[in-house]
């Protein structure tokens, strides 16, 4: 990994918006990075178009998680935040940018959800990369790779998976996982 540091006597955001930058993204952290969250966070703002938030909401971009077992995690991945990797986004950092996405889509009455708070009561180091044949809601099934991370129960009783499908953080009913293969474990560290 290469390590970037931010530039001594720039406060956050400084640097980028001094070189004409706006800001475009709001990224969060979850969980503990190999580096202090302050430094992160100054790099964050002053090397890319985006600025730090503290919490996840529907006008937050990305997550950086370090761990899948926080609220922060759960949230986005109730919400549909893109969850991404301490090693995305330092390649992010080294590119200048965070790629443009699309931002959660804020449910018409937001009183009401449909997903459940989950317990993650499992989590799989390294993550465990397996082939799904899933079935959703109106019974489409599809074929998917997935790097699993953890395993939980939610509020109405029934078992999840939580894993990565293809970009984004996803969470899989057990009982709509058709068949299941394991691909394999990956390395640890990458």
């Amino acid at each position: 990994m290469v390590q970037v540091r931010p530039s001594v006597g720039l406060t956050w955001g400084a640097r980028h918006q001094a070189s004409g930058g706006d800001v475009e993204m709001k990224v969060a952290i979850t969980g503990t990075l190999s580096m202090p969250r302050s430094e992160a966070v100054a790099l964050i703002e002053s090397r890319t178009n985006a600025e730090f938030t503290e919490h996840v909401t529907y006008d937050t971009n990305y997550l950086v998680a370090a761990r899948f077992d926080t609220n922060k995690a759960h949230r986005a991945a109730q919400i549909g935040v893109t969850v991404i990797s301490e090693a995305d986004m330092m390649e992010f950092i080294q590119q200048g940018a965070f790629p443009q996405n699309r931002l959660p889509e804020r449910p018409k009455h937001p009183h009401i959800s449909n997903f459940p708070d989950i317990t993650w009561a499992e989590t799989f180091h390294p993550e465990r990369i397996v082939l799904l044949d899933y079935q959703d809601s109106e019974g489409v099934v599809t074929q998917r790779y997935v790097a699993l991370t953890c395993k939980g129960i939610g509020s109405n009783e029934i078992e999840y998976l939580g894993g990565y499908d293809a970009e984004r953080f996803k969470i899989f009913r057990t009982d709509r996982v058709l068949r299941m293969k394991q691909i394999h474990a990956a390395a640890a560290g990458g």
